[in-house]
């Protein structure tokens, strides 16, 4: 998931430069974070679907 948020951002790729002034670096930052964001979100769901399997007799 991670992959694909970076390359729709493009941050990942054969001509990516690491930024070089303030200008580049926040939207640089900005993806970063959104693509971190996005794979926790996806872990904690897994871990809902888990623990409500595991719990089932709770339900």
């Amino acid at each position: 998931m991670g992959a694909a948020v970076a390359q729709f951002f493009s941050i990942i790729g054969p001509n990516i430069t690491p930024p070089t002034n303030m200008q580049e670096l926040i939207p640089y930052l900005l993806t970063v974070f959104v693509s971190i964001v996005l794979v926790v979100c996806a872990f904690r769901l897994i871990a809902a679907v888990a623990s409500a399997i595991v719990n089932w007799r709770k339900f």
